[in-house]
């Protein structure tokens, strides 16, 4: 799955978590989640710039966790981003093993 955003920055510091979903949804009546989703994080000229399989594995995991913005399955994935620039970039999930399935891509700044 892939997954744009454009991110026009604010005023002060800036946090932005995004967050790959697949077994969580399972919860809400989706038969067929993703099972193992791994995110990356690409900027306007296709860098990867971040990348995750399973939040908690995260060198961020306890900040987004103080944000309450962890993910529902250890299996999920998160990136979280400080100094991210303004412009364009892209979210890639897929899954770990090449398994098919229902995934979100979320972004939250805040």
């Amino acid at each position: 799955m892939i997954g744009g955003f454009i991110y026009q920055g604010g005023i002060g510091a800036t946090n932005v978590v995004v967050r790959g979903i697949g077994p969580s949804l399972k919860a809400v009546g989706i038969t067929n989640p993703l099972p193992d989703p791994t995110l990356e994080l690409h900027d306007q000229n296709g860098n990867t710039i971040a990348s995750n399989d399973d939040w908690q594995s995260s060198p961020d995991a306890a900040a987004i966790q103080a944000a309450h913005l962890q993910p529902g399955d250890a299996a999920e994935s998160a990136i979280y981003q400080t100094t991210l620039p303004r412009g364009a970039y892209t979210a890639v999930v897929k899954d770990k093993d090449g398994g098919v399935g229902v995934g979100i891509v979320e972004v939250f700044v805040f």
